[in-house]
């Protein structure tokens, strides 16, 4: 028997991540980065499996990551299930990692018949409010909270503030902030890329899937009040999303066409982030965003709403500018005053490119997660 658990205790830990895969977003991108630095190490093993086929999965086997693809487009949600059990028997993970609502819902229910463990990382606050008549959805939303409760033994949460409106639903709740690998970051940024604008312009960023919880209408109307106190200033918005139309009307509608760039999604976001002068964070609510971790690693200035993970990540404010409203006045004033002294700005980018090497580094992410897979591991084999 002590060899037995001895043998256990020595092989690696393999973990299985169920996730969408349908966008590269900000969710997307950490665990990537995740899954990329355990799978570095030779304590855990990693599978993915992703129910659909696109960006993430093409990133993670350039990485040398073992995907499944179960393409839910193909697949009715009773044969995903029965798709998804079959994969988890298959693969006998040690733990199952679940991402995003349906993914939670499949991948506890999988792992609960194949007798493993499992836990889920919530990225962000819910940013669905669905009216009563939407049952179906209703249901669904329910469904997943209760999988988080009965059927998985740990709920992650990006930032200390979201783990505390988390503990009121679950009943074991811990932090683990992203990470981000530098280094490549870093690399990356030395790319050549065109971008419109004369050189000698203040460039602007903002960073978003357009989705109204990012309050793209927030960053329109700072661009228009920005631009008519000084035209020096350029704004590009890199993202893409349902919103992308109503952003081109808006900006053709107020003239903003010359000095306001669509870019559109960009990967990577490293070259053209490296060139802003300033990024913007509007969102109605956040749970670490990446791109955030991004500009702090690159050091380029960052005026945010102080909403989520991000006053913790910016230092309250040593490492950025943390502003207490969405109010499209205070981050024209922010600005301006950049204009005039861009001294202070750039000390504070300063200081985030050594918090986040300190404290956002995937390896400190991965770290932290291989310590609660071996702690689930280990309360499975009653050790």
């Amino acid at each position: 028997m002590a060899l037995r658990m001895n043998a256990i205790a020595q092989r690696p830990l393999h973990i299985v991540h169920v996730a969408s895969g349908d966008l590269w977003a900000g969710a997307e991108v950490q665990l990537f980065h995740l899954v990329v630095e355990l799978n570095r190490d030779a304590a855990t093993r990693v599978t993915v499996i992703v129910l659909n086929p696109g960006l993430l999965e093409q990133r993670l086997r350039e990485a040398g990551v073992a995907v499944v693809v179960l393409d839910e487009r193909r697949l009715r949600s009773l044969r995903l299930l029965t798709e998804v059990v079959a994969e988890i028997r298959r693969l006998r993970p040690d733990v199952v990692h679940t991402h995003r609502l349906k993914e939670n819902v499949l991948g506890s229910i999988a792992a609960a018949f194949a007798g493993c463990r499992s836990l889920r990382t919530v990225h962000g606050a819910e940013e669905f409010a669905f009216t009563p008549w939407q049952l179906h959805k209703r249901m669904y939303r329910w469904l997943d909270q209760w999988c988080g409760r009965v059927l998985q033994q740990a709920v992650v949460a990006v930032s200390p503030m979201l783990a505390q409106q988390l503990k009121r639903r679950y009943p074991s709740v811990s932090a683990i902030e992203n990470g981000i690998d530098i280094d490549t970051l870093e690399r990356q940024q030395s790319a050549i890329v065109p971008l419109p604008g004369p050189p000698d312009s203040i460039r602007v960023a903002f960073v978003a899937r357009l989705v109204p919880v990012k309050r793209v209408d927030v960053f329109v109307e700072i661009a228009a009040q920005t631009i008519a106190a000084d035209p020096r200033f350029h704004f590009y918005l890199l993202g893409d999303g349902p919103l992308a139309g109503w952003v081109r009307d808006a900006i053709a509608t107020r003239d903003l066409a010359e000095r306001v760039h669509l870019l559109g999604f960009k990967d990577p976001l490293a070259p053209y982030l490296a060139k802003m002068d300033i990024m913007l964070i509007t969102s109605d609510h956040e749970g670490l965003p990446m791109n955030l971790l991004e500009a702090m690693a690159l050091q380029i200035p960052i005026v945010a709403h102080a909403v989520g993970g991000i006053p913790a990540a910016l230092e309250n404010g040593a490492c950025g500018t943390l502003l207490n409203r969405l109010e499209p006045a205070d981050y024209v004033a922010t600005m301006l005053a950049y204009r005039n002294a861009p001294d202070a700005l750039r000390a504070k980018a300063r200081r985030a490119r050594t918090r986040v090497a300190q404290h956002y580094a995937s390896t400190v992410c991965a770290e932290r997660y291989r310590d609660l897979y071996r702690v689930l591991h280990d309360a499975t084999h009653g050790r």
